[in-house]
């Protein structure tokens, strides 16, 4: 992996996530190659992504994330990745407004 973002590596990456023009059914996706080809990790190119506001999120309700149960058993449930990938994405979040606050300072 490399050893630090440089503002012209951000600068890459952003461009070629436009690029890519991104949706939400494929934004993910997109993420995954970048951070393969300048070898660095999926969750900091999103961080990168989320800063310079160009960050695509994937809609709620775009994906499946409830599985119902047979019929009289009872009430629709969430599964237990949908709320774990949730939680991460919103960590990523707040960490990424953490850090342009702190920066700012």
């Amino acid at each position: 992996m490399s050893a630090t973002w440089t503002p012209e590596l951000k600068a890459e990456v952003i461009a070629k996530y436009e690029a890519a023009g991104p949706t939400a059914e494929t934004s993910t996706e997109i993420i995954k190659d970048i951070a393969e080809e300048i070898e660095m990790s999926p969750n900091g190119v999103r961080m990168v992504l989320v800063q310079a506001g160009v960050y695509v999120k994937k809609e709620a309700g775009a994906a499946p994330t409830k599985t119902s149960k047979t019929a009289g058993e009872g009430t629709k449930r969430v599964s237990k990745e949908s709320s774990i990938a949730e939680l991460r994405a919103k960590i990523e979040e707040l960490a990424s407004l953490l850090m342009t606050t702190s920066s700012a300072s």
